[in-house]
């Protein structure tokens, strides 16, 4: 019972899958921190470009 708790604790399998968790995380937070910075500008070009045909 001892190795089987010695082997639960040593196993880091998971460890890899939860750091490609946070950067994908971290990398849609900064997608969508981009396009709403840039939803003003993308509108307003679109709505030129609308207006000019």
């Amino acid at each position: 019972m001892l190795n089987t708790i010695k082997n639960v604790l040593a196993d880091d399998g998971g460890q890899g899958l939860t750091e490609y968790a946070i950067i994908l995380g971290l990398v849609a937070v900064a997608a969508i921190a981009v396009l709403g910075t840039l939803s003003t500008n993308i509108n307003n070009e679109l709505s030129a470009a609308g207006a000019a045909i």
